[in-house]
């Protein structure tokens, strides 16, 4: 973080889930202060944007949250229902500390891709194929 400033680190926990009305990602929020030390008590605004635009596009549980002891707030996202001739899309989720000092605040995100129905998610870790050789056979 600058030295003067509250950093937001956001993540979203799968960021990759189909867009069929029910698949969820849990959104953390940690927010670091300039001594980079965690930061409790900061009350965030969390929106989403889709192709750069303020717009609901699937839900969130709670918009404004605010940081625990561990410095994290959560919010979970909920994909919109699938759409006629459905593409890829990515959703944004922004988060804003709420404060006194406007000019100084900073915008933090994370995307989500939301996959059409039917398409079929890679495991988050492939397995590696392996061959091994058996010396003695030869």
């Amino acid at each position: 973080p600058s030295s003067l400033s509250t950093t937001l680190n956001v993540t979203a926990t799968p960021d990759r889930i189909s867009q069929d009305g029910s698949a969820q990602s849990s959104v953390q929020i940690q927010a670091i202060g300039p001594d980079w030390k965690v930061l409790s008590g900061v009350p965030i605004r969390v929106d989403l944007l889709l192709d750069g635009v303020l717009q609901d596009y699937g839900t969130l549980s709670s918009k404004s949250v605010v940081t625990g002891s561990d410095g994290i707030a959560r919010t979970v996202y909920t994909a919109p229902p699938p759409a006629t001739n459905q593409t890829i899309n990515t959703v944004t989720v922004r988060a804003v500390a709420i404060g006194n000092d406007a000019q100084a605040t900073h915008i933090f995100s994370a995307d989500i891709r939301l996959m059409p129905i039917g398409v079929i998610l890679p495991p988050a870790n492939p397995p590696v194929p392996a061959r091994t050789l058996d010396s003695t056979r030869y």
